[in-house]
């Protein structure tokens, strides 16, 4: 017992394992504050998760983000990962006999000359680290075939059903479809959205398969699988088993994790542990590796493994939590650290692409003034696995993640780590939609945000979708009165779609109208009612020399005495406030002239903030004397303002002399 209780005492102190340095990347301080070399780095290195092949893809298709990427990667050569051809698709939740029957499975069909061609996530990746599972969603992207194992476990795991969903995406198209083969392990309730994908199932649950031995059951999946399976080889290289028979304790175990345990390593342990023989050498005819272990109840000891002590039973189970709870607190495992903590009540993380950082702070900023407490990235880093963990804190104490999407954000690399990592914390993630790029997300994208509610900034009213999606972030906890309240939800219900839904919907009362007797502006010039006539006569001067312009004083030839809070409609049924949103999205350019009163006023306040949000260039204009940028307004639209150089028209004199730059400032905007 002495010498046992050594052992165990001995083992608590030497399995700490050292942390992996990352020495892949040796790149300048300013170049990692930059997003495209951020990005070419995450494109070059081998664990990266978007494929070079899939950003030549859209480099044809004219995506200039991409473009850049591509452009700015670095010319050194470097070694990667030959993508393999056969995905092997499964639950990483799954029990001990259903774990052991599929590693049997990829046993043979690698003894059938497809080691080299076969993707299996127990030998390439950590299972339970974020980083693992982007290469999973990498490898069923590339894949030309993938074998799936169906069971209870598999569509109670959320990552098995996203690479299911994934394949059924690739199906849809006729370019890189993939194979599937599944295999129905247990009975199980197929959801409808999938049954299309899994044809020609091979059934293990009939009454006289299920009574066989694993090793049968292997057997019968390999003899269904061997003719059709290997025309989607590439290298068909035979099965090298690596063999070192145990001669002496080496003790490597302590160097590494528990999910990279091969048998040997197994055996290793248990013998530290001073486990006899007997069932040691249960373990061996089982096969048991640290992915089997992890796995390992007290069930599975006694049923499967004949381990029928007790006590031994119990010294195995707590050795084996002492383990993983010590993994847990190595560095590497930022990850844990993350799922555990509390998220926050009303608090938002929000991520958007670093070209569209004013579209981000301007809603941010709205959100804010709503009551929400809205988290951003702090840090780039030099590699998405410090990216992620210096940023998953943030994440994690989000009570829900908003996506801004955008053309830009769609083939973003930044954008997609973050999602990817809020999706295996199972954050909530809502969509607000500025751009429908719903042709350029990547295959995994699309299956991950498909069903995701989605709120429509791009062809709703600004105000209209901002309160539709604080309803979402923040749903409020009472609303007094009944039938308020149901009207109420009603309306803020019918505001939000999947975004797959939103790709092919289209509000026409958003676009302009191709049988409209107007002629579709290039100026929209927001201004305030004390400035009439000299708002007319640079509409006049503008449209003189080829500018459309629209103001609010000629809406469908009524009075130009018209305020914007009357709710009547024209003649069309086309409100003022539509017509505004309509207008300014059509145009090329804002022109904004600026008085104390316009600063005063809540209308040009709400100008200014459909423009940042449009990402309209704006021209501003000073009619009155003021300092420049000026005070009395918002901060992030006075930010806003102070990012475009000022064009003085206060004087008669200056008026006349620099109508022709403010000409000039408008026709450069729409050159651009």
């Amino acid at each position: 017992m002495e010498d046992s209780t050594k052992k165990e005492e001995h083992l608590e102190d030497e399995t700490a394992l050292p942390t992996k340095k990352d020495d892949t990347m040796e790149q300048s301080d300013d170049q990692a504050q930059a997003l495209e070399t951020y990005s070419s780095r995450c494109i070059q290195t081998v664990d990266d998760i978007v494929t070079q092949e899939h950003l030549t893809e859209n480099n044809q298709n004219g995506n200039p983000k991409l473009k850049n990427f591509s452009s700015n990667a670095p010319s050194k050569p470097r070694t990667r990962k030959n993508a393999k051809a056969i995905f092997i698709s499964s639950a990483s939740n799954s029990a001990f006999l259903e774990r052991k029957f599929i590693s049997e499975t990829v046993r043979q069909l690698k003894e059938n000359n497809l080691a080299e061609d076969i993707w299996y996530a127990k030998d390439e990746v950590d299972i339970s680290s974020p980083l693992g599972h982007s290469e999973r969603l990498d490898a069923v992207e590339k894949c030309k075939a993938a074998v799936v194992f169906l069971s209870h476990s598999y569509f109670k795991c959320p990552f098995a059903v996203l690479e299911s969903k994934i394949l059924f995406e690739r199906s849809k198209s006729s370019k890189r479809p993939a194979k599937v083969f599944p295999v129905l392990y247990s009975p199980v309730e197929i959801p409808k959205g999938l049954t299309a994908l899994f044809h020609g199932i091979i059934d293990l649950t009939g009454s006289q398969v299920a009574k066989t031995s694993l090793a049968e059951k292997s057997s019968i999946v390999i003899g269904n699988l061997s003719n059709e399976i290997d025309k989607y080889s590439l290298i068909r290289a035979p099965f090298c088993p690596r063999t070192s028979p145990m001669t002496e304790l080496t003790g490597e175990f302590r160097t590494k994790r528990l999910h990279s345990w091969k048998t040997e390593d197994v055996q290793d342990w248990l013998i530290h542990l001073g486990i006899s023989e007997f069932y040691r050498l249960s373990f061996a005819e089982f096969a048991v590796d640290g992915y089997l272990l992890l796995s390992v109840t007290d069930e599975a000891l006694f049923q499967y493994l004949g381990v029928d002590s007790r006590a031994v039973r119990r010294k195995i189970l707590h050795q084996l939590a002492a383990i993983q709870y010590r993994e847990q607190k190595f560095p590497e495992s930022w990850h844990f650290q993350a799922r555990i903590l509390r998220p926050r009540t009303d608090t938002v993380y929000m991520i958007y692409d670093i070209n569209d950082i004013q579209l981000g702070q301007s809603l941010k900023n709205e959100l804010k003034h709503k009551g929400l407490q809205v988290l951003t990235w702090e840090k780039l880093g030099q590699s998405k696995e410090e990216f992620l963990k210096t940023n998953s804190p943030l994440i994690a104490s989000a009570a829900k993640v908003l996506l801004i999407l955008t053309e830009t954000a769609a083939g973003s690399t930044f954008v997609y780590h973050q999602i990817l990592f809020s999706e295996w914390l199972g954050k909530t993630i809502l969509i607000a939609v500025f751009r429908n790029p719903w042709p350029l997300l990547r295959t995994a994208l699309r299956a991950m945000l498909g069903e995701k509610p989605a709120v429509d900034f791009e062809n709703q009213l600004y105000p209209v979708a901002l309160n539709i999606l604080d309803h979402q972030l923040n749903p409020p906890r009472r609303v007094p009165g009944v039938i308020l309240a149901q009207s109420y939800l009603e309306r803020m219900e019918e505001g939000v779609k999947p975004l797959k839904a939103l790709t092919v919907t289209t509000v026409a009362s958003f676009i302009w109208p191709q049988n409209s007797d107007e002629v579709e502006p290039k100026v929209f010039i927001s201004y305030q009612w004390d400035s009439q006539a000299k708002i007319l006569e640079i509409s006049r001067y503008l449209e003189a020399n080829g500018l459309p312009c629209w103001t609010d004083l000629c809406v469908r030839g009524q009075s130009r005495i018209r305020t914007r809070t009357e709710a009547s409609s024209d003649r069309t049924g086309d409100t003022l406030h539509n017509s505004i949103q309509r207008s300014m999205k059509a145009a090329f350019a804002v022109l904004s002239c600026i008085t104390p009163k316009y600063i005063q006023s809540d209308n040009c306040h709400k100008d200014l903030q459909l423009a940042a949000t449009l990402q309209k260039p704006l021209v501003p204009v000073l009619l009155r004397f003021m300092p420049w940028p000026p005070d009395g307004i918002p901060k992030h639209i006075r930010r806003f303002l102070f990012n475009h150089p000022v064009i003085d028209l206060s004087t008669e004199r200056l008026f006349q002399q620099n109508l022709s730059i403010v000409l000039s400032r408008i026709k450069q905007c729409i050159k651009n």
